[in-house]
């Protein structure tokens, strides 16, 4: 038997222990899918669209809530896919302006920069940056349309002297009979050369290069000259040409050494002497263009030093960013300063990636490098951290449990010991049912309590002993009562002439307010009262029947119950209108009125008294509910002899008849009682009257008691047993 007990004990411990275990896990993996898809969110605000992807493909879509799945279900869906295709399209839309800037392609770099800076799905280290090189591309457009217009219109002349170039003559050699005199210099022939317009520089401070000497010697006076004067002519200009080319290398090198100034009046000299030379011209021009870049006070200058500067600044924000990630890192308790350190490092990355123009290639490397390595080394401690709090609130849960359980046994046991108490007392006072039922309380409490289970068997006997000792009391009890009345029913008539001796009270039982029904309860005897109190007034008109039914509560203090979805199916609603106007009525009359009103001949309501309750519905609905009730009619049953007197003889009064005799003829004749019906033929009649009288075709055979479907009446003792609808017992 022990062994019979233990098996299912083990086995509701296995499943207990089953389900707490499944239960668990079932937790487990609901938060961490909850956190996985936090953090997916999480790193598609911060534009990492690839690896917010990879972590939403991670989470376990049986495991979260409704919402939450639908929630994965758009970012899943066509949320990532888009942002990652608009997020392409930014980045070589930037990657192309940057090498069509490389190529002097303004144009092109403008456009790729301009949807790069408007791209929401960058980073906006990413768009900062591109608005920045957009600046630098919109001033590199200004300067070349500054230049174009510079070429275009030559600037105003200069106030300077122009320098000019003159041949210089040989020392006169001595005269000869034979010499002709030497020709004239040619500096005549040099002036009246075109000269170009130069602007405002000091030419006199540059270095003078070794120029030629323009001379035309004068030949022996022995030899005639041998050239032109268009061979001199072509001569100069050759001469002129070579010292423009030197002055263009000169030029070159100005240039090369950052002097642009001095480089300026290298080309103007060279183009003075040249006026057509294209490259002078072009050479110049830039010359010119640089020298408002470059110089100390110039543009160029400026700009390296703010770069200086915003690299020092890029670098100590930078490395404050850092330093306050890691000091958050570093007492990092919870997912807010997690969050915390992590939002820091991001400061420091869109500061490194604003200011990246400002670092070489390897420098931002290695400052990304940073960057990355400490994000890494956040989400590593952050989620060694998470893994740790779940953790130690699985063994707090554990703990709870555990406590819970034990909370829960010591209760139990108290509990047990209680009703073991209650128990042992109740056997004692022979109350063995409820023994019985404390016992099968301790042993929902305990299933394995065995004696407990004994105590069950024992007092089940025992139960059953004492019923059946009282029903047989019982039993004797009424044999006896019933004996006595039928004894006293079988009294003579001439010791009860005509009536019982109690027929007074049972007169009485039959007077108003339903004191002949003998099996009402008190509380609808007070009901009935009620319904036959008056009421003044009665005035309804066009008003709710819900509102109706609520004003005669409280003006009887009746409680009213109607069957509203019953009357719902006769199309009888709350909001039916009532119109009603009545004046010292009953409170019955006034409540049938209104019935009637409501329902009308097509559907006609009625209502039954039961337990102090009325309850209002359907005719057809209530004549499916019928109690049964005890009628006393024993003062109707009494049997009244007809008394048969002497025949009289009138003629012996008169004299008329011989041999004498008295005033009655013969001896007084025998009572006639064969026209006087039955105790059991009153009963038969008192039947037959109520079934004609009271809904005939409502009532089942006479003699079938509780019949179902229908009403019934049998006698019993002088009492009327009968099972009718309540409306039918009024």
């Amino acid at each position: 038997m022990n062994r019979r007990r233990s098996l299912p004990r083990a086995m509701v411990l296995a499943v207990l222990v089953l389900w707490v275990s499944t239960s668990y896990a079932q937790d487990t993996d609901a938060d961490q899918a909850k956190a996985l898809l936090q953090q997916g969110i999480a790193q598609y605000n911060a534009l990492n669209f690839k690896g917010a992807q990879a972590i939403l493909l991670q989470v376990e879509r049986s495991a979260l809530s409704q919402a939450d799945q639908n929630l994965l279900d758009e970012y899943l869906g066509a949320k990532i896919e888009v942002a990652l295709q608009k997020q392409m399209a930014a980045m070589a839309a930037y990657k192309s302006a940057e090498k069509a800037l490389k190529v002097n392609q303004l144009t092109k770099a403008k456009e790729g920069f301009s949807a790069a800076a408007a791209s929401e799905y960058l980073p906006a280290a990413m768009r900062q940056d591109a608005k920045a090189q957009l600046a630098v591309v919109i001033q590199k457009i200004r300067i070349a349309q500054q230049a174009a217009e510079a070429q275009i219109q030559p600037s105003a002349p200069a106030p300077t002297s122009q320098p000019t170039i003159q041949a210089t003559p040989l020392p006169p050699a001595e005269p000869s009979q034979t010499q002709k005199p030497s020709p004239e210099p040619v500096e005549t022939v040099v002036e009246a050369l075109p000269q170009p317009e130069l602007t405002e520089t000091t030419v006199e401070a540059l270095p003078q290069p070794e120029l030629m000497e323009t001379t035309v010697e004068a030949l022996p006076q022995d030899e005639p000259p041998v050239q032109t004067e268009a061979e001199r002519l072509v001569t100069i200009m050759e001469n002129r040409r070579v010292q423009a080319r030197e002055l263009l290398v000169l030029g070159q090198q100005a240039m090369d050494e950052h002097q642009p100034e001095r480089a300026v009046a290298y080309f103007q000299r060279a183009l003075a002497l040249t006026p057509d030379s294209e490259e002078a011209q072009r050479q110049l021009a830039f010359a010119r263009q640089m020298t408002g870049t470059v110089g100390e006070s110039g543009i160029i200058s400026r700009l390296e030093q703010q770069r200086a500067v915003a690299r020092q600044v890029a670098d100590v924000d930078f490395d404050m960013a850092l330093k306050r990630a890691e000091e958050i890192l570093a007492r990092a308790a919870s997912d807010a300063e997690f969050e915390n350190a992590i939002e820091a490092t991001r400061v420091g990355r869109n500061v490194l990636e604003t200011n990246k123009s400002l670092f070489s290639e390897p420098e931002y490397r290695q400052r990304l490098i940073r960057v990355e390595t400490l994000l890494e080394d956040i989400t590593q401690r952050q989620e060694q951290w998470q893994r740790d709090r779940v953790q130690k609130q699985m063994q707090e849960i554990q703990q709870r449990e555990v406590e819970r359980q034990q909370r829960e046994t010591e209760r139990r046991r108290l509990r047990i010991e209680t009703l073991t108490e209650r128990a042992r007392t109740l056997r004692s006072e022979q109350k063995y049912d409820q023994a019985l039922e404390v016992t099968n309380q301790i042993l929902k409490l305990d299933p394995t309590n065995e004696r407990a289970a004994e105590q069950v068997d024992m007092l089940q006997q025992l139960v059953l002993l004492q019923q059946d000792k009282d029903i047989h009391l019982t039993q004797r009890y009424e044999e006896k009562r019933q004996l006595i009345d039928l004894r006293r029913a079988e009294i003579p008539w001439y010791e009860l002439v005509k009536y019982p001796h109690d027929w007074k009270e049972l007169t009485i039982r039959r007077e108003p307010f339903g004191a002949g029904r003998i099996a009402d309860s008190e509380a609808d005897r007070l009901l009935h009262q009620r319904l036959a109190t008056r009421i003044e007034r009665l005035e309804y008109p066009e008003v709710n029947f819900v509102d109706v039914i609520q004003d005669l509560r409280d003006q009887t203090g009746v409680n009213i119950h109607p069957k509203w979805n019953m009357l719902l199916l006769a199309r009888v609603e709350q909001r039916t209108p009532v119109n009603v106007d009545l004046n010292n009525v009953t409170f019955e009359k006034g409540l049938e009125v209104v019935l009637e009103d409501v329902g009308g001949v097509g559907v006609p309501l009625g209502y039954v008294v039961s337990d102090g309750v009325i309850t209002i519905s359907t005719k057809d609905d209530l004549a499916t509910r019928t109690l049964t009730l005890v009628y006393d009619i024993r003062d109707l049953i009494v049997r009244v002899p007809n008394f048969a007197g002497r025949d009289v003889d009138l003629s012996a009064v008169s004299g008329g008849n011989d041999g004498g005799g008295g005033f009655f003829d013969g001896d007084t004749a025998e009572d006639n009682e064969d026209n006087v019906s039955t105790k059991s033929e009153l009963i038969n009649n008192i039947m037959y009257l109520i079934q004609q009288s009271i809904d005939p075709n409502s009532w089942m055979p006479i003699g079938t008691v509780g019949a179902p479907g229908g009403g019934s009446i049998s006698e019993l003792g002088g009492q009327f047993v009968i099972t009718q609808t309540a409306e039918n017992h009024k």
